[in-house]
């Protein structure tokens, strides 16, 4: 990648403003234990990504997917239920 150029959002080089194209709906799930610089980048991906939803998984750190599985589980498993509840059903085939 050339000097200057911006990635995808997630890559090197990428900008917080290229989170604004992000058109997924977008769980963020941080711990209440996760100290304040990785708070911080939730906070700022929240508002930089247009249907994000930022969840505090009280008593878990930055490491809960290790930490706390069952509930990182359960959280993301009621995200995508409501996502697959939101969308347009399939139209027919001809």
């Amino acid at each position: 990648m050339n000097a200057g150029v911006t990635g995808l959002p997630g890559e090197a080089g990428a900008r917080l403003s290229d989170y604004a194209s992000v058109t997924a709906p977008t769980l963020l799930i941080v711990g209440g234990k996760t100290r304040a610089p990785a708070r911080a980048v939730v906070d700022m991906l929240s508002k930089a990504v247009p249907n994000a939803t930022t969840t505090v998984l009280k008593g878990a750190g930055h490491m809960s997917p290790f930490t706390h599985p069952s509930e990182v589980n359960r959280l993301i498993a009621g995200h995508l239920a409501a996502q697959r509840q939101q969308e347009p059903a399939p139209l027919p085939e001809a």
